[in-house]
């Protein structure tokens, strides 16, 4: 933690644990050196071993402590003030206990040497001479704070040709290049959910968002994926008696009422598919009043304990603001929205939001919601990668298909947006005993239709595959 004291900016004993860290760690100082600066070390001693390191990386060495102890040797420097640079370089290794908020600590350092600089600019004096060529150093000083506030990011495009060349044969030995949504067609067209990727599923309520989310979470954790879902309107235990309903087929009231007969091979087949599941890497959150700083709380603390691959969070319009004194509510969503964006980039993860759909979505002919039909939408679909809809006409008071059978059960997925993806309806079956969506043909109709994927781009060549093996 930066130390600040009156009118003084630098904090000596971060420095030295950066230094450290350099010195025990040969690969560290290459993950931050577009955030520092010599700008950055304020101490003496410090600035001139930071320099050092600097100049045995600048020659292709590997960094450690004796090699940075040879570098001043060679220049003849035994001291540094009244330090011995052996003992410079022990005192500094001793210093470090951890490494893992290396960045966050080197950001501290680089705000702190931007404050320094403006303190000097504000302190300079009183203006002499020519006003043109005072304006001008003010310039030049002012550029310099913003050099040490602004990361070096510059790519040269050979690098990035290199990333690209690397990221299509990794998609050609994995085929699905992210999380699998669990649809099949879905995942053979955009490749699955992505590292990064802010997914917003929207729906009307009654549909099946949760259920939905049960669905993805299942799917991802048998494919070895470790799933965290924080949930903000049912219980952790709700949440599995849908998975559980799902996956044996048995009607989820009788699960949840315990209405199984103990004669009767249901018992065993629903206690049969709990222990399935209780096998999977899922981790639940279930604690209401939830803001965005706790959800980012939670999700680091689930990375450090078990490892995180997705995260879900249900739903959107629950998670309470930060601030209700100087935003409206869409301010504050769209607020929720940016920083689950965040959270997604910095952990490389993708987070899936359910959110909530509002009424204008009821008020048209088919029905079937739209993007501004996001509830207190404001920059939700701005910053998401992805925005899908459930809708089912059933619950829409839709009772019959064009064809005058009854769509009790069947659905829609509704792909609206997808960031380097196609946008496509998919049909699906859903049985509302089990809870249970299905790309499968719907098995409770005597007339049953098999999914039908209908793409923005006709073009496409894209052919209905059958799903994988996994027990959906």
């Amino acid at each position: 933690m930066a130390i600040f004291r009156a009118n003084v900016d630098y904090d000596i004993e971060l420095e030295e644990k950066v230094l450290g860290v350099f010195l025990m760690e040969p690969t560290s100082y290459s993950l931050v050196i577009s955030i520092l600066r010599e700008e950055c070390f304020y101490g003496a001693k410090t600035l001139e071993v930071y320099k050092a390191i600097k100049a045995v990386y600048e020659k292709g060495y590997g960094i450690d402590y004796l090699v940075v102890q040879r570098h001043f040797f060679d220049k003849g420097i035994t001291h540094i003030e009244e330090s011995k640079i052996e003992y410079l370089m022990m005192m500094l290794q001793n210093s470090v206990v951890t490494s893992a908020h290396l960045v966050t600590w080197c950001l501290i350092l680089r705000e702190l040497a931007a404050n320094r600089l403006m303190f000097k600019l504000k302190n300079s004096g009183n203006l002499t001479g020519d006003a043109f060529e005072e304006a001008g150093k003010m310039e030049e000083q002012l550029r310099q704070i913003m050099d040490v506030k602004v990361t070096d990011d510059w790519v040269h495009i050979s690098k990035v040709a290199t990333k690209l060349r690397k990221h299509m044969d990794e998609v050609q030995e994995k085929g699905i290049m992210g999380v699998s949504t669990s649809i099949s067609a879905l995942d053979n067209m955009n490749g699955g959910f992505k590292e990064t990727n802010l997914i917003v599923i929207g729906a009307r309520p009654s549909v099946g968002k949760s259920a939905f989310m049960g669905r993805i979470a299942t799917h991802a954790a048998f494919k070895g994926k470790t799933v965290g879902i924080i949930s903000l309107e049912m219980e952790d235990k709700d949440i599995l008696a849908r998975s559980v309903a799902a996956e044996s087929n048995i009607d989820f009231y009788r699960i949840d009422r315990n209405l199984l007969d103990k004669e009767q091979s249901d018992r065993d087949r629903v206690y049969d598919t709990m222990g399935m599941l209780s096998g999977l890497p899922i981790y639940f959150s279930d604690t209401a009043q939830v803001s965005l700083t706790d959800i980012r709380a939670k999700a680091e603390r689930l990375r450090i304990k078990n490892g995180v691959n997705l995260l879900i969070i249900d739903y959107l319009q629950l998670i309470e603001p930060e601030n209700v004194n100087n935003r409206n509510r869409e301010q504050e969503v769209s607020k929720i929205c940016r920083g689950l964006k965040l959270l997604a980039m910095n952990m490389k993860i993708p987070v899936i939001i359910l959110a909530q759909l509002n009424r204008q979505s009821e008020e048209k002919g088919n029905k079937k919601p739209e993007l501004h039909h996001l509830r207190e939408s404001g920059s939700i679909e701005q910053d998401a990668d992805v925005v899908m809809f459930l809708h089912r006409d059933w619950v829409s008071g839709i009772k019959e298909n064009e064809d005058g059978n009854s769509t009790e059960h069947e659905a829609d997925l509704l792909i609206r947006k997808w960031r380097n993806g196609a946008t496509m309806d998919i049909k699906l079956a859903f049985h509302g005993p089990t809870m249970k969506f299905s790309e499968a043909p719907s098995p409770f109709e005597s007339q049953n239709v098999a999914p039908v994927v209908r793409y923005d781009k006709p073009n496409a060549g894209f052919e209905n595959r059958k799903a994988d093996d996994l027990p959906f």
